[in-house]
């Protein structure tokens, strides 16, 4: 496996942004907001309630996408489901992730199961009244082929730039690692492995019923 050319990148992030456009503002927004409150202490209490929204937001987009895409809606009913997602993610922020610093232990848990279970949904979303057991094994076993190669794949990246990183600070004195560690895992795998995952989910779900092969990954 070889990190992705930028023509590579320019590709899978038409591919991503075509078929999840909400996911991938979601993961970007998510991204900055992060971003700005790792060095401004003084605005988590501000931003938190909407890094939660988004954190909620882009599993349910995803899903979405994926289940309108297997029951093959047109623009309208796309569009309709994408807003049905906004008004869900607005009506949490209100309801649940506005009040978040009075939140007890068994609330953060809660919104956790909540989140985990969103992503299980991902791989529930396609096949949803749709009798298709070997499709339903292949697409998860491409999902899980694909975060491996992300994981694998970024990683390297990520600890390459680390290492970049206490170079230039071991030779110039300059805190970079300190300030910038969290700032650069953050881009690589809010805005890198997301567009790299996304643009890697299988989309033709009766050739996948018809595949019976299993990676060597």
């Amino acid at each position: 496996m070889q990190l992705p050319s930028l023509r590579e990148v320019a590709s899978m992030a038409g591919r991503a942004i075509e078929r999840f456009p909400l996911a991938i503002i979601a993961a970007y927004s998510l991204t900055i907001l992060a971003i700005i409150a790792n060095h401004r202490m003084d605005s988590q209490e501000v931003l938190m309630p909407y890094i939660f929204t988004l954190l909620f937001a882009f599993p349910l987009s995803v899903a979405t996408d994926l289940f309108m895409e297997s029951h093959k809606a047109k623009a309208p009913g796309r569009f309709f489901g994408r807003f049905l997602v906004v008004l869900a993610s607005v009506g949490v922020y209100f309801l649940c992730f506005k009040n978040w610093v009075d939140w007890s232990d068994s609330k953060y848990l809660e919104v956790i199961l909540i989140d985990v279970a969103l992503w299980v949904l991902i791989l529930f979303a396609p096949f949803m009244m749709k009798n298709r057991v070997n499709a339903f094994w292949q697409f998860n076993v491409a999902l899980f082929v694909r975060m491996v190669q992300a994981v694998l794949l970024f990683g390297l990246f990520y600890w390459g730039l680390l290492a970049l990183m206490a170079s230039v600070e071991y030779l110039f004195d300059y805190g970079l690692l300190m300030q910038y560690s969290w700032d650069v895992w953050l881009v690589v795998s809010g805005i890198f492995v997301s567009l790299f995952f996304l643009s890697g989910v299988p989309g033709n779900f009766q050739a996948l019923d018809k595949t019976t092969n299993y990676p060597k990954l």
